[in-house]
């Protein structure tokens, strides 16, 4: 097993360097020794295919590893079935893009915990969760990982215990 180092999202040393396009960042990336790059979908999966397609063979090229930051939005702990059904929607988008940029790996954070337990939160998230994959499976957006990510405020799920529960 190796580790790489990479960005997430596009630092303003990208910028300050001249660079305008995110299409550009996997030739920065290698030209600075580095091997990742996670595209930040935080606030929405707001890229086309044809770009992100675009990137991943830019980044593959360059040898640069693809991941994808899901939606800060994504709420796997909610009671409403509305934000529910857009979690789903916002998961499948992610694995949809991560796809098209050839990323394996989808990091999200799992949500806030609103006015439930910690422990009827993550069971919630949990079975939640398990729609969200049982969805991804039946349109086919297999080729990825979701990876939950630690996050440290008391009110959303993410401790380390949260995480390996997932």
């Amino acid at each position: 097993m190796r580790a790489v180092f990479g960005s997430s999202g596009n630092p303003d040393s990208f910028y300050a360097a001249g660079h305008k396009s995110s299409l550009e960042m996997p030739g920065w990336l290698a030209g600075l020794g580095l091997g990742a790059y996670e595209y930040s979908l935080t606030r929405g999966v707001n890229i086309g295919e044809a770009t992100a397609r675009s990137l991943g063979e830019k980044a593959a090229a360059q040898g640069i590893a693809m991941s994808v930051h899901a939606p800060y939005y994504i709420s796997l702990a909610t009671e409403d079935e509305t934000t529910a059904a857009n979690t789903t929607r916002h998961f499948l988008k992610s694995l949809e893009a991560a796809q098209w940029l050839g990323a394996d790996r989808i990091a999200f954070h799992p949500g806030g915990i609103g006015r439930l337990s910690r422990q009827s939160a993550l069971e919630l998230a949990k079975r939640r969760l398990a729609k969200v994959l049982e969805e991804a499976e039946k349109v086919g957006l297999t080729d990825g990982f979701l990876a939950a990510e630690t996050h440290g405020k008391a009110n959303q799920l993410g401790t380390l215990a949260d995480v390996l529960e997932l």
